[in-house]
């Protein structure tokens, strides 16, 4: 009764007392004279009032059987993945999920591009800071020399291959896209990615295509030098 976890509450656990109770008692020692009910007047008595409201939505049988082992995330009591997957990313005891770089709003605003599928994918890794750039690679000990391998000039950083690079350089010059913008030491990352953007969203698709194809073509070649 007060060791087994059988409250069906997140998670379960067992009941909570506020009256003296004997510590070797039984689930069915709180049953009513009639075998499908519970005594209710026994369990105000010994358990909280949150709890006996839990208790009293069980429902007891009406059939003398054997106890079994349910599983109450699911309507049917029984185990699931899915359902293991969700209680494994929700318990209460979990550290709350750290997002991934970059603004929620701008990676939305890049899905609404006119890029292709596999591009705007491709943008969301750049923002979200994932792509496996030489600085990437290096902080994730896969290799020891950062370095560009087009320009051996500096290291090889999202912003160096996207925005500094003198390849990247010359995209920008045809792109439609301020070079005060890309060229302002005091716009962030995110600031001139979110300004491309507004610029994609209004080039038609060709146009956008070529100009973004540019830009993840020179970051293939980067990765097969």
């Amino acid at each position: 009764m007060w060791t087994d976890s059988w409250i069906p509450d997140h998670p379960p656990r067992p009941p909570r007392a506020h009256g003296d109770f004997q510590a070797k008692e039984k689930v069915n020692e709180y049953f009513g004279t009639i075998r499908a009910q519970w005594n209710e007047q026994k369990l105000l008595e010994v358990i909280i009032d949150e709890d006996v409201d839990k208790i009293l939505a069980i429902k007891i049988s009406s059939t003398t059987r054997q106890d079994l082992l349910g599983w109450h995330y699911n309507e049917d009591d029984i185990y699931t993945v899915k359902s293991g997957y969700w209680l494994g990313i929700h318990l209460p005891t979990n550290a709350p999920p750290i997002p991934t770089h970059g603004p929620a709003k701008l990676k939305h605003k890049i899905w609404k591009t006119k890029a292709p599928a596999r591009l705007k994918d491709f943008l969301w890794r750049f923002l979200s800071k994932s792509l496996a750039t030489g600085n990437n690679l290096k902080r994730w000990h896969i290799v020891q020399n950062d370095q560009c391998r087009r320009c051996f000039s500096a290291a090889e950083t999202a912003d160096h291959i996207f925005f500094e690079g003198p390849y990247a350089k010359k995209i920008w010059r045809t792109s439609g896209v301020s070079k005060l913008t890309i060229n302002n030491p005091n716009y962030t990352f995110e600031k001139i990615l979110k300004h491309v953007c507004n610029v994609l969203y209004q080039l038609s698709y060709n146009i956008c295509r070529i100009y973004l194809f540019g830009c993840y073509g020179d970051y293939g070649r980067e990765k097969t030098l």
